[in-house]
């Protein structure tokens, strides 16, 4: 994932590189890893989300690569974001949410995500979307 995190990095505003799984069975967001252009860490922390997180990843959408100009206003920002910041010692602002569907109906997750509002066009989407499935299977190797 390094090679990609580099190649990303140069076509698109990113600072950090997120994976979490959200269980919907049990209200629960298992991180999995991150990384900046510095480190990389696998904390397998657990989070319980709020109803309106739930929402959010049970929602379905005409895409599955979504553009979030501002996290703050969306409900990642009850305690996915607060832990992504406190981790990086940053202000993460916006992001390219990809999300994977697996057969026990978990979400898979990942994040590109940069610190700023509004970072990401609609061109960044669309190279993501393309890379989506190689950026999945880097990040969720097998089931997740």
């Amino acid at each position: 994932m390094p090679e990609l995190f580099k190649y990303l990095k140069s076509v698109m505003p990113l600072n950090a590189m997120v994976n979490f799984v959200f269980d919907p069975e049990t209200n629960l967001v298992r991180i999995r890893s991150m990384r900046t252009g510095s480190f990389s860490i696998q904390p397998d922390k657990w989070i319980t989300i709020s109803k309106s997180s739930k929402a959010f990843f049970n929602r379905r959408y005409k895409r599955n690569v979504l553009n979030v100009d501002d996290l703050r206003k969306t409900p990642l920002n009850d305690g996915i974001l607060s832990f992504f910041n406190k981790q990086l010692d940053r202000n993460l602002g916006s992001a390219i949410l990809i999300r994977m569907f697996s057969e026990e109906k978990k979400v898979g997750i990942s994040g590109l995500i940069a610190e700023g509002y509004n970072r990401y066009s609609d061109e960044h989407v669309d190279l993501v979307e393309v890379l989506s499935k190689r950026i999945g299977s880097q990040c969720y190797p097998g089931k997740f």
